[in-house]
């Protein structure tokens, strides 16, 4: 996001703006997954105990797969236009080299974001132990895990959702940063 702000000309100020969509939405919709993860284990999430989580919890893993790889800048997510995006604003201005120092340093980061990936589909899941569910008086208790929250499964779906359409739908989004941006002093 620094680089569009280093660029100092309208397309930084469109891309920084049109950025922040989706890398909200990959945001919110990760550490909804981690706090769901964190629920059923009722313990701080590492990378030991997302083994599995993939295989687990269909929707939770892909939709975590898709933020990483948003944060990634890879496709089919908003991150992929938003660092495109900001490297054209580099571009544009005669950055060259920051544009190579911005693709070098997401290399970098696919080794990070790809071990949560990793870990989540292709390590052996560990010996996890699931937070017991409550148990209303006078239930009898059934074994398994605790149940799902539904207002965290919606935030997820609904930030998968935002991460992958801001890809699709990049026209309409641009003009919302276009006009955004037009009040900004460049």
């Amino acid at each position: 996001m620094l680089i569009p702000i280093a660029s100092d000309n309208a397309i930084g100020g469109r891309a920084l703006l049109y950025y922040l969509i989706p890398y909200s939405m990959m945001s919110v919709g990760a550490f909804a997954v981690i706090t769901a993860r964190e629920r059923e284990l009722a313990a701080p999430v590492t990378l030991d105990n997302l083994a599995g989580m993939g295989w687990e919890r269909p929707l939770l893993g892909v939709a975590m797969c898709t933020f990483m790889f948003g944060f990634a800048g890879l496709p089919p997510t908003g991150g992929f236009v938003g660092k495109f995006y900001a490297f054209s604003a580099a571009f544009r201005h005669g950055w060259t080299w920051l544009v190579i120092v911005g693709v070098v340093a997401t290399a970098v980061s696919l080794y990070y974001y790809l071990a949560v990936v990793r870990a989540m589909y292709m390590r052996p899941t560990a010996e996890l132990q699931l937070a017991p569910t409550t148990v209303p008086a006078g239930a009898i208790a059934a074994g398994g895990s605790p149940p799902r929250d539904a207002m965290l499964q919606a935030t997820v779906l609904l930030a998968m959702g935002g991460t992958i359409a801001s890809f699709v739908a990049v026209q309409p989004l641009i003009h919302v940063a276009k006009q955004a941006a037009s009040s900004l002093p460049f």
